[in-house]
């Protein structure tokens, strides 16, 4: 007699062992990123400025995508969901759960933190900026070069960014339709997108953020914050002044002297001290330093929690940029945001 066919499971018992999966690996997440935070030697807290609810096309709800950032060890989120702040006054029930929107803005999408009221872009992005400037928000392009898994923009979406003035941010790091951290791509679409713009002389602040349209994908990547309180006000000030990384895992910091991530290191010389201080406790791969568009230097790390050093840079006529990249055993990726020179 033929055994019977053992049953499968049913969607409720694979939804169950999925959720529990999940869970196991977000808390080993939430531990390998505090156990960075205390190798790294200087201070951040880590949050995610982009995601989507039930308030518009996102699949979970604002309680939903709370208990994923929370899992992960989140220090805050902003829920941006497009077209509207309803979600706002939900958000007020929890501890550094913040709100924003995500509007079509003529030939891409910009994400607006915080504010008062929805706010309805014109289409042409020159202005858009100039008003969302004059209104005092804080506002960053996300995906700027298209979104996995399939779309990708024109050249002349890319270009577009150039009319919105000579300072703005986008995401270098968007996780959308991600649950766990990665590199791929896109990825190196929107970093080469992020240095072709500053070689041109543009000052651009790079992002992390997941666009997560589903609550496990929230907090795959995001953007640490130094420097800063858990209070709106401290986070939207750092990152107005740049001094902030976007990361997978790692965490880097630069600076020059007293010059942090995001200014402006004034010298008479032609050449610049830099320190450049990384660190995952997985263990580090390699460091890059990136100067101008240009890799100029690379540092093996050979597995160590924590890198510190001092790398000095002969600079050009018109001063430039630099900034440092550096990547996990595990090939997690970090940016640190430029520090700028002039005379």
């Amino acid at each position: 007699m033929a055994k019977p066919v053992k049953r499968h499971w049913t969607a409720e018992r694979r939804l169950e062992v999925r959720e529990r999966i999940d869970g196991f690996r977000m808390e080993r997440e939430a531990a390998r990123a505090k156990a960075t935070i205390r190798a790294a030697g200087f201070g951040y807290i880590r949050g995610d400025l982009h995601m989507h609810t039930v308030y518009s096309d996102g699949s979970g709800s604002v309680d939903d995508v709370v208990k994923v950032a929370r899992a992960r060890g989140l220090d805050f989120i902003f829920v941006t969901d497009h077209d509207t702040i309803r979600q706002k006054a939900e958000c007020r029930r929890y501890r550094n759960v913040w709100w924003g929107q995500e509007p079509g803005a003529g030939p891409h999408h910009v994400c607006i933190l915080a504010g008062g009221r929805k706010y309805t872009p014109c289409g042409d992005m020159k202005t858009d900026a100039e008003r969302l400037r004059a209104l005092g928000c804080y506002f960053f392009y996300p995906h700027p070069v298209g979104w996995y898994p399939r779309q990708w923009y024109s050249e002349g979406q890319k270009d577009a960014l150039a009319k919105v003035g000579p300072e703005f941010a986008i995401e270098v790091m968007n996780g959308i339709f991600r649950t766990g951290a990665f590199h791929e791509e896109w990825e190196e679409g929107y970093v080469a997108l992020w240095d072709r713009y500053l070689t041109a002389g543009y000052r651009v602040t790079g992002l992390g953020a997941t666009d997560a349209h589903f609550a496990p994908g929230v907090g795959n990547v995001w953007t640490g914050v130094l420097g800063a309180r858990r209070t709106m006000a401290s986070v939207l000030k750092a990152l107005r002044a740049g001094c902030v990384f976007a990361s997978s895992g790692p965490a880097v910091n630069l600076t020059c002297g007293r010059t942090p991530m995001g200014g402006t290191a004034r010298t008479r010389k032609r050449t610049a001290r830099i320190r450049i201080q990384c660190a995952d406790s997985y263990g580090l791969a390699w460091i890059r330093v990136v100067q101008d568009g240009r890799a100029v230097r690379e540092i093996e790390c050979r597995g160590k929690q924590r890198l510190s050093e001092d790398v000095d840079l002969k600079l050009g006529a018109k001063g430039g940029y630099v900034r440092v990249e550096c990547a996990a055993a595990d090939d997690l990726r970090a940016y640190s945001n430029p520090i700028y020179f002039g005379g």
